[in-house]
């Protein structure tokens, strides 16, 4: 489709053609993350809705679906925090689509990074600092 030149209106027959938008919401399943999808389909806007449990997320999408009987919303499994997911997700998106106009970065990671230098500068024992409830929420990374 030929865009209209700069500085002139476009035609109703330019907004029928126009491709449709598309937005991906990581963390989509519920709350905040829920609600945006069910707003920016409601305003015509194909969905993404993303989550990492394939249950969760499809559960989602079926509820909006039947809740406010809008078919412009699906659901792809991704995990933000994992490269093939995102991988994944990204060649979804190129193939299906070719484009992406909206990316609301809603997933929810819990985490902390914990300089392993600046904790012995500081003279706090690394091993003592990371607690084992913090294990699992806990990477140590080199600070650049």
């Amino acid at each position: 489709m030929e865009r209209p030149a700069p500085g002139t209106a476009a035609t109703a027959a330019d907004a029928e053609q126009a491709p449709q938008r598309l937005a991906v919401v990581t963390g989509g399943n519920r709350g905040v993350g829920l609600e945006v999808c069910r707003q920016l389909a409601d305003q015509g806007v194909t969905v993404i809705l993303t989550a990492r449990d394939d249950k969760r997320g499809k559960d989602a999408v079926e509820s909006i679906r039947r809740e406010s009987n809008l078919s412009n919303i699906v659901f792809h499994q991704l995990d933000v925090q994992d490269d093939t997911s995102v991988a994944s997700l990204v060649q979804y998106i190129e193939n299906s689509y070719g484009k992406l106009d909206i990316l609301v970065n809603n997933a929810a990671v819990i985490g902390v990074a914990a300089d392993e230098e600046g904790l012995k500068a500081l003279n706090i024992d690394t091993e003592t600092w990371e607690q084992p409830v913090c294990s699992k929420m806990c990477s140590r990374t080199p600070m650049m």
